[in-house]
């Protein structure tokens, strides 16, 4: 006789970029096994690529793919994921980074504790000089994949900031029909002031993290941090 069925509970979440409500299962064994390999084999992008898998395997509601949507909403549906996959509570390992201290502290936080974090002056159209203007889209998971921290590479970060234009546009067309090289070439021709316009953006993406309050073991100071839904799998 065939064992039975279990049927996971479903849960429901809301995207903040365009409130679009999305349905979705905890993570069973299987999908951990997958993310214990990954975090094993200390490559970042197995790791992408094993927390994408996992998401797309949790996701019960159609057209929502974790690759293509903007990174802030893939950390968000992580962080909820793994919230009603492990309990309410999780331990991580946080470095209080000072130069007085740097101590790892373990920590146990709230994953439910979820803050989303905008800036007011945030726009994803930016208005290069007089003329000329570019209309940006948010950067996800896939278009980050290639890049390793604070460690990118220049070729890494222009590849990503060129597939992260939608369209450029002046007072009388809109240019959207371009080829990556003559994005790379566009993103090369502009002048320091008209570059840090479009640093900006990505510097003030929405944000989806738990915040996580704690008493420094070593140095007790008491600490207000963030941790993103990626770096939380494999801290």
């Amino acid at each position: 006789m065939a064992l039975p069925n279990i049927v996971a509970p479903e849960f429901t979440t809301t995207l903040p970029s365009d409130k679009t409500e999305v349905k979705f299962r905890p993570f069973l064994v299987k999908e951990e096994k997958l993310l214990l390999f990954a975090a094993e084999s200390e490559e970042r992008k197995e790791m992408i690529s094993a927390v994408s898998q996992m998401m797309k395997n949790c996701i019960i509601s159609p057209d929502i793919e974790p690759y293509k949507i903007p990174f802030f909403d893939f950390e968000h549906l992580l962080l909820h994921i793994r919230s009603k996959s492990v309990g309410e509570t999780a331990e991580f390992m946080l470095k209080h980074d000072t130069e007085e201290c740097g101590h790892m502290n373990k920590v146990s936080a709230r994953l439910d504790n979820i803050v989303y974090k905008t800036d007011e002056n945030h726009s994803d159209k930016i208005q290069l000089n007089e003329e000329l203007g570019v209309k940006m889209k948010y950067p996800t998971i896939e278009s980050i994949s290639g890049m390793e921290g604070d460690e990118a590479k220049a070729s890494e970060i222009l590849d990503m900031l060129s597939s992260s234009i939608e369209y450029v546009y002046d007072k009388e067309e809109i240019y959207n029909d371009f080829t990556k090289e003559e994005a790379n070439t566009f993103i090369e021709s502009l002048s320091k002031e008209q570059f840090n316009k479009i640093s900006e953006f990505f510097n003030t993406v929405p944000q989806s993290r738990i915040e996580v309050k704690y008493e420094c073991e070593n140095c007790k100071e008491k600490v207000l941090t963030l941790v993103s839904g990626f770096e939380s799998f494999f801290s």
